[in-house]
């Protein structure tokens, strides 16, 4: 830079000498160039700053992409980690569904038998127990069965059935 500066300096003297027909004038040259010269630092201050603010501006812009950088690669494994936890947990419910497919199948049996006992049994309140099979049997029905409570049910109405055949047993 200093170089640029002391070349500017010597092309404007020059300029001036070559202008200026007799040494007369030579003190007011002085000043001008002396202005002029004090223009010039000026203007190179201000070009260095401004350099300097436009570094600092750009290590300011570089860090926050790097930054930014950073959170787009969290957010991928972020979005890497949820896509194949729900992989899992799909393959988990339908390896669940499949099991209690296979689990409905001697449920539905032990409903039918037990349709078939009442059916064939004492006609005690045969409409109301009926009812509570034919309940248990519906609830599996649907799109997402509770195999443990409908197990639970029949085993309760097992249960209470077999309680009243041993009261009536005992009558």
């Amino acid at each position: 830079m200093s170089h640029r500066r002391t070349k500017c300096v010597l092309i404007i003297l020059t300029a001036w000498f070559v202008a200026i027909p007799s040494w007369s004038g030579a003190t007011p040259l002085v000043e001008q160039v002396s202005a002029t010269r004090a223009n010039v630092d000026a203007l190179a201050e201000q070009l260095a700053s401004h350099r300097r603010s436009e570094r600092e501006q750009l290590a300011a812009l570089r860090a926050e992409r790097a930054e930014l950088q950073r959170l787009v690669r969290l957010e991928e494994i972020r979005r890497d980690t949820l896509t194949r936890l729900q992989t899992e947990r799909a393959e988990r419910m339908d390896d669940q569904e499949g099991y209690i497919l296979t689990l409905l199948a001697p449920i539905k049996r032990a409903i039918t038998s037990a349709k078939s006992y009442v059916a064939g049994t004492l006609p005690f309140k045969q409409d109301e127990r009926l009812r509570r099979l034919n309940k248990i049997e519906s609830d599996l029905a649907v799109t997402h069965p509770d195999a443990g409570r409908a197990l639970t049910r029949i085993w309760r109405f097992v249960e209470e059935e077999e309680a009243m055949t041993r009261e009536i047993g005992l009558a």
